[in-house]
């Protein structure tokens, strides 16, 4: 059926060219695809792809580069380790991060002052907490160059549910597992920031960009702030803060100038 609606749509073509046309519209479809999901990253994604494919290959056939991927692994390996994970704790009794900034609130205080990982963790520990679903544990953040990274256990069903997710994935996203956010965070008005999730890994595997605003949805609890991006958390703030930034792995904090 299919080489006779073939050859009435196109009498005059040879068979070969039609088939090398149907293997053109499938790869130009999925380059398409993967376009829309990975955007700019998606060449960084096809050569991961790739390489691990090599990898594979090279160990299985005892190739030149199959020695180098221990290499590989082991500098990935350290690189994870060398991450300083400070753990988010809501009962904790004291706050050093409340402490640290407490320092802007008066007058002839410092212009800014400067957080490690733990004493933001201290200063998140009654958000953060609040926009994660309910099941979240184990929730540690770090500071990795000019990122913010947030990790936690969690029942990934919570985050299908019965939305749009929940149709697509569905058993996918079932068990309890860890998911990471990765992303910079700027003011958002007085009294909160918001932190930009520009990666989110989940159950082991990368989240197509394209994707993150809708895991974000689905995760996000409580009133969404006027403002808040779609791929955003909410961080509440001390009033006394203006802004912020991440730099070298520190948290700076810039006081907000008071109104005469």
């Amino acid at each position: 059926m299919q080489s006779q609606c073939q050859t009435q749509l196109f009498p005059n073509a040879p068979m070969g060219c039609l088939s090398r046309i149907g293997c053109l519209v499938v790869v130009v479809g999925a380059g398409a695809v993967g376009y829309w999901l990975y955007g700019d990253r998606l060449p960084s994604e096809l050569s991961r792809v790739a390489g691990k494919a090599v990898d594979k290959v090279n160990s299985a056939t005892g190739g030149r580069d199959a020695s180098s991927r221990p290499t590989r692994r082991a500098s990935a390996r350290d690189a994870e380790r060398a991450i300083v994970w400070a753990p988010i704790d809501p009962s904790a009794s004291t706050n050093a991060g409340a402490t640290a900034v407490a320092a802007l609130t008066a007058r002839d205080g410092p212009a800014y002052v400067i957080l490690d990982a733990e004493q933001l963790a201290a200063l998140m520990s009654a958000g953060l907490p609040k926009q994660l679903p309910k099941s979240a544990s184990k929730l540690q953040l770090a500071l990795d160059g000019d990122q913010l990274l947030v990790r936690a256990a969690i029942d990934v069903s919570e985050i299908a549910g019965d939305g749009t997710l929940g149709r697509l994935l569905g058993t996918a996203l079932s068990g309890r597992d860890s998911v990471r956010f990765a992303g910079t965070i700027e003011p958002l008005r007085a009294g909160a920031a918001q932190f930009h999730v520009d990666a989110l890994r989940l159950k082991g595997v990368d989240v197509p960009p394209r994707l993150i605003p809708a895991f974000i949805g689905a995760i996000r609890r409580g009133p969404r702030p006027d403002g808040l991006a779609d791929n955003a958390l909410a961080i509440p703030l001390p009033r006394s803060v203006a802004d912020l930034r991440i730099v070298n792995g520190r948290l700076t904090l810039y006081k907000a100038v008071p109104t005469p």
